[in-house]
């Protein structure tokens, strides 16, 4: 009996080892599965929400959360899309707007506000427009227009010529800073210029007694850039006597 009593032990004692061992088998292959998985979600960069697997309400739940963030994005790229093609809009009105501007021609109060300007930087007196001298200085400049060359009108007004190459619509600004540049090579001491130098739109550009003006700008015939020039009255330019 005891003999029976120790082998039923033994077998239940047994049993226990075997059920343990199979506990153990079944932990180790959890483990293992719970380390893949953690390693799966790392490479894919997935935060670890749980060790066990989610119930079909939360793949539902989950699916929904995704979908709604699919749209969030969808209707976020969708919005960016439009403020892009809105900004560009803009940038091409406003660049048609510049090339507009580059290309306006330049009004008589242009002119006269930027002789003005040159003419008070050495203390002398403003300038008006004068329609007469405009005219005269229109119909030279559209004769000059067939070849486009630098040239100067002769007759009782005083004038500057401006010739700029390209096709770059020059402004009144252009033609204006470039005579006042010429105040560089010239000397009020001596009332000279720099050896192979030329003052003489500078000191028209400020010739006191001049008071009167008209400028136009025309387009070369062949496209190939604008020849502007300004007739002044009282001429300046009086051999032997200083501008200003």
């Amino acid at each position: 009996m005891m003999t029976e009593r120790v082998g039923k032990g033994r077998g239940r004692s047994g049993g226990g080892f075997d059920h343990l061992s199979e506990m153990g088998k079944r932990m180790t292959e959890r483990e293992r599965a719970k380390r893949m998985t953690e390693r799966v979600r790392l490479l894919v960069r997935l935060p670890l929400q749980t060790t066990t697997p989610p119930s079909p309400h939360h793949r539902q739940s989950q699916h929904h959360i995704e979908g709604e963030k699919e749209e969030e994005e969808e209707a976020f790229d969708q919005a960016m899309g439009s403020s892009r093609l809105a900004l560009l809009a803009m940038v091409a009105v406003l660049c048609l707007a510049v090339v507009g501007v580059a290309h306006a021609q330049s009004s008589p109060a242009d002119w006269v506000r930027l002789h003005n300007s040159a003419r008070a930087r050495v203390g002398v007196g403003p300038v008006s427009w004068d329609g007469g001298l405009a005219r005269y200085a229109r119909n030279y400049a559209q004769g000059v227009a067939r070849d486009c060359r630098l040239a100067y009108p002769g007759g009782p007004y005083g004038a500057n010529a401006y010739w700029g190459r390209g096709a770059h619509r020059y402004t009144a600004g252009d033609a204006v800073s470039w005579c006042f540049a010429e105040r560089q090579y010239y000397h009020y001491r001596s009332n000279t210029c720099d050896p192979g130098r030329s003052c003489r739109n500078y000191k028209q550009l400020v010739w006191r007694n001049s008071r009167s003006i008209g400028c136009a700008s025309v387009r070369c015939s062949g496209g190939d850039g604008y020849y502007m020039l300004c007739v002044y009255n009282p001429k300046g330019n009086i051999p032997g006597r200083r501008p200003y």
